[in-house]
């Protein structure tokens, strides 16, 4: 019995901060990191071991892979994401005993062309940009045919599987994350 009681409380101290570290600010910096490592080298498949369960349940796994190959393995672009930085994470907090905790990082995505297009296809791939990023978040390299997007995100981060998951809340396209966030996360992420 007594042998019984120690080893127990051996597996709690080995294990607790294996536990106790994942559910920390650091944690989260070191999966987003990782995270954003996968994102940068096109690993995609790899970068699907961060997103949350839930959103599986609204597009499946694959399709939602597909699709980000598709779109980020261009033919007739090369883009590249750089410049990763976390910003700050805020408090951990638990609604129905699952951890979440906000995060704003920034990045930077260029564009370039493969073959060079004409002034007018950039000039009208510029003003498309700007509108979805905004006019101060898009630069263009005529030379290069390269378009340099900086961006400033909120993610939300969910710590389910024992790792830290990772949601953007896009202000101007919030619906994937209402259709799996607790209002109470978006309401903290609206307010942040």
């Amino acid at each position: 019995m007594i042998k019984h009681k120690v080893l127990s409380l051996v597996l709690i101290l080995v294990l607790s901060p294996v536990f106790v570290h994942g559910q920390t600010k650091q944690g989260i910096e070191e999966e987003f990191t990782k995270y954003m490592e996968f994102l940068e080298a096109k690993d995609f498949a790899s970068t699907m071991d961060y997103l949350p369960n839930a959103l599986f349940e609204q597009v499946p796994r694959d399709q939602l892979l597909e699709a980000m190959e598709a779109s980020l393995n261009n033919p007739m672009l090369e883009i590249s994401f750089k410049n990763s930085m976390i910003h700050g994470i805020e408090d951990i907090f638990e609604i129905n005993a699952i951890p979440y905790a906000l995060l704003e990082y920034s990045t930077e995505m260029d564009m370039k062309y493969v073959n060079t297009p004409g002034d007018s296809e950039l000039l009208y791939v510029q003003s498309a940009l700007e509108t979805q990023f905004g006019k101060e978040s898009v630069s263009l390299n005529k030379e290069s045919s390269t378009f340099t997007i900086s961006s400033q995100k909120k993610i939300c981060s969910i710590y389910e599987d024992e790792r830290w998951k990772f949601i953007e809340y896009d202000e101007k396209q919030p619906q994937m994350a209402e259709m799996i966030l607790p209002g109470e996360v978006l309401s903290k992420l609206k307010d942040q």
